[in-house]
């Protein structure tokens, strides 16, 4: 059984830091907003795949809270890299 908890607050703590040491960096208004998204995403994905109290989707195997992060990491990412792309164009 592990603390996920703990390692959630780890997790997001980090998230914090490297959130903190970028906005220095970023490029476009809502960068921070996505990469927040796709970093909570990528850690929750990881911690719900500790957990053994889970609601696994029918079929597939997938517990459904790694699902909804698959898909807001897709989302993020898409959005990060396509916002990206179009901010070198422009």
């Amino acid at each position: 059984m592990h603390p996920t908890f703990l390692y959630e607050s780890c997790w997001n703590l980090c998230l914090l830091l490297f959130m903190l040491w970028f906005r220095k960096h970023k490029q476009y208004d809502g960068q921070m907003l996505w990469i927040y998204l796709c970093g909570y995403g990528l850690g929750r994905f990881w911690i719900e795949s500790l957990r053994t109290d889970q609601l696994i989707l029918f079929g597939t195997g997938l517990p459904v809270s790694q699902a909804l992060s698959l898909v807001l990491i897709l989302a993020a990412a898409g959005n990060l890299i396509w916002r990206g792309r179009k901010k070198k164009t422009a």
